[in-house]
């Protein structure tokens, strides 16, 4: 399931690019990212706590499709890219690629016993990245170093004052009829219909959830399209009301939007989460690569965060308002609200059939219905 094609930033340049291939100097940590997605600064503060001369370099890709096809080829390859240290110490991935990556012997467990912060992580994150069955229970296969949630987002001007957005049954709403853009996800929006309703997103039998057919057909109704990558050029254009967005393509350029608003509803909203994980061709990890993962769970990798892209780390989950790091104290309200989010999580073979079937039933009621 696709998070989000490709990621935008206010933080600048990025590390000097390593290209797999070309000739450069060797360096002590890689880290294979989407461009854009961390700011330099964050990288940097933590080269400066390492020793004299620590080399950092940035396996910079257009999109997570595209780390995924470097985890491909880098197990294809194997034992040969593994001793030429041309297989990056890191790949950044979101959660929902975790469990295809395990199936598909992408990526080895990670050893956190040497992770200072490791232990002061909510058990939200260890239960993400510690799933079990088909694998070992308790192994670990990915470091939560970032994370966002699905909002609200519209334009104040094109739309009634008392419309309060306070429940993802606002999308309802009969002024947004024909003027939403939601996500091409049947997933997240299943979800979000969920949680509409006051059920979970993750819940396993979807006939007990009365009214969501219902809320389903209605939600339709309000569709001016569904895209998960233009969303915010949609609304500067006019082309839509509102959109359902993910907050970390949204919050860092908010302000140069004065008309754009952005909300979580109370009941809170699905939450999605970049990951480290380890390829599976990779030699074992150096003090240094595993010293990489625990400054991404420290309060001064938070910091950075905040600061140069607005981003949240696993370190503010369920931090107060007035605790929050000074540039998202102004969208404190909104962060507050996360806090009765969820994670998307894999489903077992039974309900994950069960939600197709659910699906594809909808699906065919829309076609036979006239417009």
């Amino acid at each position: 399931m696709r998070r989000r094609v490709l990621l935008t930033s206010s933080a600048g340049l990025l590390l000097p690019s390593l290209i797999p291939g070309c000739q450069r100097q060797p360096t002590d940590l890689t880290l294979a990212l989407v461009k854009g997605s961390l700011p330099t600064q964050a990288i940097e503060t933590f080269r400066h706590q390492q020793a004299r001369g620590t080399r950092v370099g940035v396996n910079s890709q257009n999109s997570l499709e595209d780390i995924h096809r470097l985890l491909t080829g880098w197990q294809a390859k194997g034992a040969t890219l593994a001793k030429a240290g041309t297989i990056s110490s890191w790949a950044a991935q979101t959660d929902s690629w975790l469990a295809p990556n395990q199936l598909q012997h992408l990526i080895q467990p990670i050893d956190t016993s040497g992770l200072n912060h490791w232990s002061q992580l909510h058990s939200l994150w260890r239960q993400l990245v510690q799933p079990g069955p088909p694998t070992p229970a308790g192994q670990v296969w990915g470091v939560p170093y970032r994370w966002t949630g699905l909002a609200l987002v519209y334009d104040r001007k094109q739309l009634p004052a008392d419309l309060g957005w306070q429940t993802w049954n606002d999308l309802l709403h009969p002024a947004l009829h024909r003027q939403i853009m939601l996500p091409d996800q049947p997933r997240l929006l299943l979800g979000l219909a969920l949680k509409a309703l006051g059920a979970s997103a993750n819940q396993k039998d979807l006939t007990r959830v009365n009214g969501l057919e219902d809320f389903l057909t209605q939600l339709r109704q309000q569709v001016r399209w569904y895209d998960s990558q233009y969303t915010l050029k949609a609304l500067i254009k006019g082309d839509a009301r509102a959109v359902v967005t993910w907050l970390d393509g949204i919050v860092p350029v908010l302000s140069q939007y004065p008309h754009l608003r952005v909300r979580v509803p109370a009941q809170g909203t699905l939450i999605s989460a970049d990951l480290w994980v380890r390829p599976k061709q990779s030699q074992p990890a150096s003090a240094l690569q595993m010293a990489w993962l625990d400054f991404c769970l420290s309060p001064a990798f938070a910091e950075a965060l905040a600061i140069y892209s607005r981003g949240l780390s696993p370190h503010l989950w369920g931090t107060s308002p007035d605790q929050l790091p000074n540039p998202l104290k102004t969208q404190a309200e909104l962060f507050s609200a996360l806090g009765n989010s969820e994670f998307l999580y894999p489903l077992e073979d039974a309900v994950e059939k069960n939600y197709q079937t659910f699906w594809q039933r909808l699906e065919q009621t829309y076609r036979n219905t006239p417009s």
